[in-house]
């Protein structure tokens, strides 16, 4: 099949020796839609594997190589626009290209990284000691596949710890710079770690997820043909394809020396997780369904090893499978403590927290989980159902105890953004338009204050403005009207010698919108005060694209605003409008046609003036 018949994105499996990334490539290259080239740069005469040609020397941009040994010489004369060419050459049957780092020398390998057209599947291990450590016994023994036997019969030498110290350095600064550089260029690439593959303690449907998360990448469906499943699983079967284990480390005559001296929590050990017994067992005991007997391995292997994030995770997976959900929870927390980067952990945390009835718990454990693993779709889609369940348990119960002191005392606005809409999201994004003195009746201080949200303050009145910029220390404050046209405008100031600054607004606005905007125009002082636009206000401070929360109390100037505002540039997530004297069929008619739908706040039930939105995106 073409590269032009598979509609699929060019991509690069970009790795170092002993990643499993040969076998990675093998798994993908099932998938009916992905043809991948296998170390197409590789110069060595014997690679192992005989999947492709070696482009370099097929290419007709280097005809002039009369071997493939003078290629690191020819990449350094000619780094880039001969690479390109190649490129193009094994795209014309390839769609994926499977690339180890020492293939090729830093420059070149920079310039394969930055190339914009491929997706990079960035392949690493979080154990670089077993890793540097399998490539020396595949130095030693020549077999870098799967011949296990070619391995156990190879006659072995002492490994120079000075040396085996300098490669491990080496790998984590390769490491380091070439995520540096992805990075750098702003690439949506998706890093993936060795252990949560090809790990032998891992469950098979652990290494399916992300199997599931790559192809979910690549803008792939999942394998459709039995055939394709079974023999990814076989792929995955560690017996058939893992090549190296703690007993092909101990044909090394000075190992235990190794372990001694260099196995640390930093860079990994050789054998204090393998060699694990009773955590083996409790993997063995699950997978025949004995639950009970598999609980009771764990908990030996704790006690054994009570640093070993994995084992309280698979406890917690074998007590939630028998409805010990307390315990779970307490397991998953464990696990959670030992390796905060554990997006797995976060996620089963949040499933056990769900069946307890701790949705807000649980909600949060989702949040952390996505933050890990934002590519996860399966994270974002039970994060909304866990919403959804909460907001409906609100709504049969809205008179449970708040969670923190609130500041919005009338409308309780603030309440519903942090235990409805958002519960248990920080660093969220907000724009509050009639700020008030920032804290008083305020909807969006408890956010800046408990919540670490940021966003900004728009307050025209003067007297309030003073006590904004105290009270927000941490938002954008501007002393402006939100108006439809950017400009000046007759604004009627309030203040405590003639009418509450509550009630301030531009001046045509109040007339024609407010109930008692004629009385505020008698009243109030008429100033000239400069008028933004929000979209000019978001653009002027950089805002993101998408904003959490907007509230908005601006005395009739709600619909003017909204009209000429770009939705279609700019995406509000949740709004508040109070509507007193404007008409809120208009506002909504609008809204309407934007995507939001009315909602109530079940925490107010007697100000009728302060209406609701969502976006459908988080309905």
């Amino acid at each position: 099949m073409s590269v032009e018949e598979k509609h699929l994105s060019k991509f690069i499996i970009f790795a170092q020796a002993r990643t499993g990334s040969t076998t990675l490539a093998a798994i993908l290259n099932v998938h009916p839609k992905i043809n991948i080239s296998f170390e197409p740069f590789c110069t060595e005469e014997n690679v192992g594997i005989s999947f492709s040609k070696n482009y370099l020397k097929d290419s007709q941009q280097v005809e002039f190589l009369p071997k493939q040994s003078e290629f690191f010489h020819w990449v350094h004369q000619y780094p880039i626009s001969v690479l390109k060419n190649v490129l193009e050459e094994i795209h014309k049957k390839f769609n994926g290209i499977k690339h180890l780092s020492y293939s090729l020398p830093y420059q070149i390998n920079q310039s394969l990284l930055s190339q914009p057209e491929y997706k990079v599947i960035f392949l690493t291990r979080r154990n670089l000691l077993q890793q540097v450590v399998s490539i020396n016994i595949s130095q030693q023994s020549g077999e870098w596949v799967t011949n296990k036997q070619k391995v156990k019969e190879a006659q072995y030498v002492s490994i120079d710890l000075h040396n085996l110290k300098n490669e491990l350095t080496k790998h984590q600064q390769e490491i380091k710079t070439y995520k540096a550089e992805l990075q750098k260029t702003d690439r949506n690439f998706l890093e993936i770690y060795y252990e949560d593959i090809f790990d032998g303690n891992l469950f098979l449907d652990l290494k399916l997820k992300k199997i599931h998360q790559i192809l979910d990448y690549l803008g792939l469906g999942w394998f459709e043909e039995e055939w394709q499943l079974n023999k990814v699983k076989e792929l995955l079967d560690p017996k058939k394809q893992k090549l190296n284990s703690a007993e092909t480390y101990q044909l090394i005559p000075n190992i235990f020396e190794i372990e001694k001296e260099l196995g640390c929590e930093e860079t990994g050990y050789l054998f204090s997780q393998e060699t694990n017994i009773y955590f083996g067992l409790g993997n063995k005991l699950q997978r025949e369904g004995k639950l009970e007997q598999a609980t009771g391995a764990y908990q030996c292997s704790v006690k054994q090893n009570p640093k070993f994030y994995a084992t309280h995770h698979n406890l917690g997976e074998v007590l939630t499978r028998q409805g010990h959900f307390q315990e779970s929870i307490a397991a998953y927390r464990r696990a959670i403590a030992l390796n905060p980067n554990s997006a797995w952990s976060y996620n089963n945390l949040a499933e056990a927290l769900i069946k307890q009835g701790e949705t807000e718990d649980a909600i949060t454990a989702y949040r952390h989980a996505i933050e890990l693993k934002p590519d996860v779709t399966d994270f974002q889609k039970y994060l909304k159902e866990a919403i959804t369940a909460h907001r409906r348990a609100i709504e049969n119960n809205p008179n449970i105890p708040p969670k923190t002191t609130y500041y919005n005392t009338s409308t309780l606005n603030d309440r519903w953004i942090v235990e409805y809409v958002f519960p248990g999201k920080r660093k969220g994004y907000f724009f509050e338009a009639g700020a008030a003195n920032g804290q008083n009746a305020s909807s969006c201080f408890v956010l800046e204050k408990e919540l670490d949200w940021t966003g900004i303050c728009v307050e025209p009145n003067s007297y309030f403005f003073q006590e904004l910029i105290v009270n927000r220390p941490n938002s954008i404050c501007e002393n402006i009207c939100l108006a439809k046209h950017t400009g000046t405008v007759n604004y009627m100031e309030g203040s405590p010698n003639t009418i509450s600054p509550y009630l301030g607004g531009i001046k045509e606005n109040l007339e024609q919108f407010k109930h008692n905007g004629s009385t505020v125009v008698q009243l109030a002082q008429e100033v000239q005060k400069q008028a933004l636009t929000m979209e000019a206000v978001l653009k002027k401070h950089q805002a993101p694209k998408i904003i959490d929360y907007a509230a908005f109390d601006i005395e009739g100037s709600e619909l003017p605003v909204l009209e000429v505002f770009p939705f279609d540039e700019y995406l509000i997530l949740a709004l508040s409008i109070e509507t007193g004297g404007v008409p809120w069929s208009k506002i909504y008619e609008l809204l309407l046609a934007k995507g939001y739908v009315e909602v109530k706040n079940p925490f107010n039930s007697d100000k009728p003036y302060e209406k609701y939105v969502l976006h459908h995106s988080i309905l």
